[in-house]
């Protein structure tokens, strides 16, 4: 009886590290991920400190992501955008709406 070995490709996160391309390409999405968690942590975090009701406030921050979950898998499913464009555009509109609050916080 002939018994043939399973060979499976198993990876691991150093393949990551492997070649510079990925190195580069790691260290990209790594900030990138962390750039977006830290911004979307301190918009979440100061929800409270703005004007008018803390818990108005933190109910609107709250709903205005529902719409936002459901526009993002739509756009990920739909067969123009994809996953690469999504993301794209996601990161161009946080940036966008970063910079224009700026001169807001800055001068009242």
């Amino acid at each position: 009886m002939l018994v043939q070995e399973k060979v499976s490709e198993s990876g691991s996160c150093l393949m990551l590290l492997a070649t510079p391309t990925m190195r580069r390409w790691t260290l990209i999405m790594d900030f990138a991920w962390f750039t977006a968690s830290l911004i979307y942590f301190a918009l979440a975090f100061n929800t409270g400190s703005l004007h008018g009701d803390p818990y108005l406030n933190t109910f609107l921050s709250g709903a205005t992501e529902v719409p936002a979950y459901i526009v993002c898998v739509l756009m990920m499913n739909c067969k123009w955008t994809g996953r690469r464009w999504t993301g794209c555009l996601g990161l161009l509109g946080a940036a966008i709406s970063s910079f224009t609050c700026i001169p807001m916080i800055l001068y009242g």
